[in-house]
Protein backbone atom coordinates (compact mmCIF):
# COMPACT_ATOMS: atom_id res chain seq x y z
CA UNK A 1 0.00 0.00 0.00
CA UNK A 2 3.12 3.48 -1.16
CA UNK A 3 12.52 10.45 0.75
CA UNK A 4 15.57 9.06 1.83
CA UNK A 5 16.84 7.71 5.00
CA UNK A 6 17.69 10.41 7.16
CA UNK A 7 19.17 9.59 10.94
CA UNK A 8 15.94 10.50 13.15
CA UNK A 9 16.53 13.38 15.07
CA UNK A 10 14.01 15.23 17.43
CA UNK A 11 10.43 14.42 17.04
CA UNK A 12 6.79 16.06 17.10
CA UNK A 13 5.14 15.18 19.82
CA UNK A 14 2.69 13.75 17.66
CA UNK A 15 4.70 11.56 15.24
CA UNK A 16 3.56 7.63 15.54
CA UNK A 17 6.26 5.55 17.17
CA UNK A 18 6.57 2.14 15.14
CA UNK A 19 4.95 -0.80 16.62
CA UNK A 20 5.77 -4.80 16.76
CA UNK A 21 2.57 -6.93 16.53
CA UNK A 22 2.73 -10.13 18.92
CA UNK A 23 -0.24 -12.53 17.77
CA UNK A 24 -1.19 -15.25 19.60
CA UNK A 25 1.08 -17.92 18.67
CA UNK A 26 -1.13 -20.66 16.89
CA UNK A 27 -0.60 -24.58 14.81
CA UNK A 28 -1.83 -23.71 11.59
CA UNK A 29 -1.75 -27.98 11.25
CA UNK A 30 -5.18 -27.63 13.36
CA UNK A 31 -7.89 -28.44 10.58
CA UNK A 32 -9.50 -25.58 9.98
CA UNK A 33 -13.61 -26.78 10.79
CA UNK A 34 -12.22 -27.58 13.88
CA UNK A 35 -12.04 -23.67 14.64
CA UNK A 36 -15.34 -22.41 16.18
CA UNK A 37 -17.50 -19.27 15.27
CA UNK A 38 -16.23 -18.00 18.63
CA UNK A 39 -12.78 -18.72 17.92
CA UNK A 40 -13.12 -17.22 14.34
CA UNK A 41 -11.00 -14.11 15.39
CA UNK A 42 -7.91 -15.93 15.62
CA UNK A 43 -8.41 -16.91 11.53
CA UNK A 44 -5.67 -13.81 10.74
CA UNK A 45 -2.97 -15.56 13.29
CA UNK A 46 -3.55 -19.06 11.60
CA UNK A 47 -3.16 -17.54 8.32
CA UNK A 48 -0.43 -15.42 8.80
CA UNK A 49 1.70 -18.70 10.74
CA UNK A 50 1.15 -20.48 7.93
CA UNK A 51 2.55 -18.00 4.99
CA UNK A 52 5.69 -18.04 7.78
CA UNK A 53 6.31 -21.09 7.28
CA UNK A 54 6.82 -21.15 3.92
CA UNK A 55 10.47 -20.21 2.87
CA UNK A 56 9.17 -18.57 -0.30
CA UNK A 57 6.18 -17.33 -1.94
CA UNK A 58 5.29 -14.14 -4.30
CA UNK A 59 2.68 -11.52 -3.64
CA UNK A 60 1.15 -9.41 -6.43
CA UNK A 61 -1.01 -6.32 -5.66
CA UNK A 62 -3.13 -4.57 -7.68
CA UNK A 63 -5.69 -1.96 -7.39
CA UNK A 64 -6.52 1.64 -6.88
CA UNK A 65 -7.47 4.59 -4.57
CA UNK A 66 -10.03 6.82 -5.31
CA UNK A 67 -9.90 10.58 -3.41
CA UNK A 68 -12.53 12.91 -3.68
CA UNK A 69 -12.37 16.49 -2.79
CA UNK A 70 -12.47 19.25 -5.11
CA UNK A 71 -11.28 17.24 -8.06
CA UNK A 72 -11.54 13.50 -7.91
CA UNK A 73 -7.82 11.77 -8.09
CA UNK A 74 -7.68 7.90 -8.95
CA UNK A 75 -4.43 6.79 -7.46
CA UNK A 76 -3.28 3.05 -8.86
CA UNK A 77 -1.43 0.39 -6.55
CA UNK A 78 0.76 -1.87 -7.78
CA UNK A 79 3.35 -3.77 -5.18
CA UNK A 80 5.25 -7.24 -5.80
CA UNK A 81 6.48 -8.94 -2.46
CA UNK A 82 9.19 -12.48 -2.65
CA UNK A 83 9.87 -13.83 0.51
CA UNK A 84 13.05 -15.94 -0.23
CA UNK A 85 16.79 -16.02 1.22
CA UNK A 86 16.50 -12.42 0.09
CA UNK A 87 13.45 -10.62 0.88
CA UNK A 88 11.90 -7.84 -2.08
CA UNK A 89 9.83 -5.43 -2.38
CA UNK A 90 8.84 -2.81 -4.92
CA UNK A 91 6.02 -1.12 -4.36
CA UNK A 92 4.50 2.11 -7.10
CA UNK A 93 1.36 4.43 -7.00
CA UNK A 94 1.04 6.82 -9.98
CA UNK A 95 -1.91 9.27 -9.95
CA UNK A 96 -1.73 12.53 -11.88
CA UNK A 97 -0.75 13.85 -8.91
CA UNK A 98 1.84 11.97 -6.93
CA UNK A 99 3.95 9.25 -8.12
CA UNK A 100 5.99 7.03 -6.23
CA UNK A 101 7.94 3.71 -6.34
CA UNK A 102 9.75 2.34 -3.49
CA UNK A 103 12.06 -0.32 -3.98
CA UNK A 104 13.97 -3.08 -1.11
CA UNK A 105 15.74 -5.45 -0.71
CA UNK A 106 15.78 -7.24 3.29
CA UNK A 107 18.13 -10.09 4.54
CA UNK A 108 19.67 -10.19 8.54
CA UNK A 109 17.92 -7.13 10.26
CA UNK A 110 19.09 -5.09 7.32
CA UNK A 111 17.80 -3.11 4.40
CA UNK A 112 18.97 -1.61 1.07
CA UNK A 113 16.55 0.66 0.00
CA UNK A 114 15.75 3.32 -2.73
CA UNK A 115 13.23 5.83 -3.51
CA UNK A 116 11.36 7.33 -6.58
CA UNK A 117 14.02 7.72 -9.57
CA UNK A 118 17.01 7.56 -6.89
CA UNK A 119 20.19 5.60 -8.34
CA UNK A 120 21.85 4.90 -5.15
CA UNK A 121 20.49 2.34 -2.78
CA UNK A 122 20.70 3.51 1.05
CA UNK A 123 21.36 0.66 3.72
CA UNK A 124 20.22 0.70 7.34
CA UNK A 125 19.23 -1.55 9.95
CA UNK A 126 15.69 -3.10 9.60
CA UNK A 127 14.69 -0.51 13.22
CA UNK A 128 16.12 2.51 11.49
CA UNK A 129 13.91 1.97 8.32
CA UNK A 130 10.65 0.71 9.79
CA UNK A 131 10.91 4.10 12.09
CA UNK A 132 10.39 5.58 8.86
CA UNK A 133 8.34 3.20 6.85
CA UNK A 134 6.46 1.97 8.91
CA UNK A 135 6.45 -1.72 7.35
CA UNK A 136 8.20 -4.42 7.13
CA UNK A 137 6.34 -7.01 4.70
CA UNK A 138 7.16 -10.54 6.29
CA UNK A 139 6.42 -8.99 10.01
CA UNK A 140 3.72 -10.51 12.29
CA UNK A 141 1.05 -8.86 10.63
CA UNK A 142 -1.18 -8.98 7.22
CA UNK A 143 -0.90 -5.85 4.66
CA UNK A 144 0.63 -3.66 7.49
CA UNK A 145 -2.34 -4.12 9.55
CA UNK A 146 -2.19 -5.72 13.41
CA UNK A 147 -3.84 -9.60 13.81
CA UNK A 148 -4.27 -9.25 17.45
CA UNK A 149 -7.60 -10.52 18.31
CA UNK A 150 -8.43 -6.96 19.97
CA UNK A 151 -7.49 -5.23 16.80
CA UNK A 152 -9.86 -7.38 15.35
CA UNK A 153 -13.44 -6.14 14.77
CA UNK A 154 -15.10 -9.54 13.58
CA UNK A 155 -14.35 -12.62 11.82
CA UNK A 156 -17.08 -14.41 9.46
CA UNK A 157 -17.15 -17.23 6.93
CA UNK A 158 -18.44 -16.22 3.71
CA UNK A 159 -18.20 -19.76 1.89
CA UNK A 160 -16.33 -23.29 1.53
CA UNK A 161 -16.53 -24.71 -2.09
CA UNK A 162 -14.33 -28.01 -1.44
CA UNK A 163 -11.36 -27.23 0.13
CA UNK A 164 -11.26 -23.61 -0.31
CA UNK A 165 -12.48 -21.01 2.09
CA UNK A 166 -13.53 -17.14 2.11
CA UNK A 167 -13.06 -15.17 5.33
CA UNK A 168 -14.31 -11.77 5.49
CA UNK A 169 -12.39 -9.73 8.61
CA UNK A 170 -13.26 -6.29 9.87
CA UNK A 171 -10.67 -4.43 11.48
CA UNK A 172 -10.63 -1.85 14.27
CA UNK A 173 -10.02 1.43 12.46
CA UNK A 174 -7.94 2.28 15.59
CA UNK A 175 -5.93 -0.64 16.84
CA UNK A 176 -4.88 -2.13 13.50
CA UNK A 177 -3.58 1.46 11.49
CA UNK A 178 -0.67 2.25 13.54
CA UNK A 179 2.46 0.90 11.24
CA UNK A 180 -0.14 1.09 7.95
CA UNK A 181 -0.82 4.83 9.32
CA UNK A 182 3.22 5.45 9.27
CA UNK A 183 3.77 4.31 5.32
CA UNK A 184 0.65 5.88 3.93
CA UNK A 185 1.95 9.32 5.63
CA UNK A 186 5.66 8.80 4.26
CA UNK A 187 4.68 7.59 0.60
CA UNK A 188 1.17 9.91 0.31
CA UNK A 189 3.84 12.99 1.35
CA UNK A 190 0.19 13.75 3.64
CA UNK A 191 0.37 16.59 6.50
CA UNK A 192 -0.79 14.27 8.77
CA UNK A 193 -1.49 10.26 9.78
CA UNK A 194 -5.15 9.16 7.74
CA UNK A 195 -7.64 8.27 9.95
CA UNK A 196 -9.73 5.41 8.95
CA UNK A 197 -13.33 4.55 9.02
CA UNK A 198 -13.40 1.07 7.39
CA UNK A 199 -11.70 -1.64 7.24
CA UNK A 200 -12.31 -4.97 5.26
CA UNK A 201 -10.53 -7.93 4.25
CA UNK A 202 -11.79 -11.12 2.06
CA UNK A 203 -9.44 -13.59 2.33
CA UNK A 204 -9.34 -16.58 0.26
CA UNK A 205 -7.76 -19.75 1.32
CA UNK A 206 -6.98 -23.53 1.40
CA UNK A 207 -7.84 -25.89 3.50
CA UNK A 208 -4.35 -25.65 5.24
CA UNK A 209 -4.92 -21.72 5.85
CA UNK A 210 -2.38 -21.30 2.87
CA UNK A 211 -3.56 -17.78 1.16
CA UNK A 212 -4.78 -17.55 -2.09
CA UNK A 213 -5.51 -13.82 -2.28
CA UNK A 214 -6.75 -10.99 -0.22
CA UNK A 215 -9.26 -8.17 -1.26
CA UNK A 216 -8.87 -5.26 0.76
CA UNK A 217 -11.65 -2.70 1.25
CA UNK A 218 -11.23 0.24 2.75
CA UNK A 219 -12.54 3.88 3.46
CA UNK A 220 -10.23 6.65 5.30
CA UNK A 221 -9.48 10.44 5.63
CA UNK A 222 -6.11 12.41 4.10
CA UNK A 223 -4.78 15.45 4.51
CA UNK A 224 -2.44 17.08 1.55
CA UNK A 225 -3.16 20.51 2.12
CA UNK A 226 -7.53 19.70 1.78
CA UNK A 227 -8.91 16.91 3.66
CA UNK A 228 -9.89 14.32 0.69
CA UNK A 229 -12.34 11.03 1.75
CA UNK A 230 -10.37 8.01 0.22
CA UNK A 231 -11.83 4.74 -1.27
CA UNK A 232 -9.18 1.61 -1.57
CA UNK A 233 -9.74 -1.32 -3.32
CA UNK A 234 -7.12 -4.00 -4.20
CA UNK A 235 -6.44 -7.30 -4.24
CA UNK A 236 -2.88 -9.68 -3.36
CA UNK A 237 -2.58 -12.66 -5.34
CA UNK A 238 -0.33 -15.56 -3.49
CA UNK A 239 1.81 -17.66 -5.42
CA UNK A 240 4.54 -19.97 -6.37
CA UNK A 241 5.43 -20.80 -2.48
CA UNK A 242 8.19 -23.25 -1.88
CA UNK A 243 9.57 -22.36 -5.24
CA UNK A 244 12.71 -20.58 -6.58
CA UNK A 245 11.54 -17.19 -7.29
CA UNK A 246 14.28 -14.69 -9.10
CA UNK A 247 14.63 -11.29 -7.15
CA UNK A 248 14.81 -8.63 -9.42
CA UNK A 249 18.39 -7.44 -9.70
CA UNK A 250 19.92 -9.33 -6.91
CA UNK A 251 23.22 -9.88 -7.58
CA UNK A 252 23.97 -5.90 -8.10
CA UNK A 253 22.24 -5.55 -4.42
CA UNK A 254 24.02 -8.69 -2.87
CA UNK A 255 27.57 -6.66 -1.76
CA UNK A 256 25.47 -4.30 -0.19
CA UNK A 257 24.61 -6.54 2.54
CA UNK A 258 28.37 -7.48 2.70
Amino acid sequence: MLIPFSVMGCKNKDDKTRESDSPEIVDPSTPIDDIEENEYKKIPCYIYSKLYEYNSYKAVTSGQTVSSSIIKVTQSINTVVIKSEYGYTKNESHSNLVNTVHEAYYKDNKVAYKDDESKNYSVSSLDEYLNIYGIYPFDAAIEGYSINEDSIFSVTRVSKENSTYVFKVVFDNEKATNNVKIQMKKFGGLDDYPSFNLIEMTFTISSDFTLQKIDLHSKYKAKKILTTDCEQNYTVTYSNYNENIEVPNLEQIKPLFN
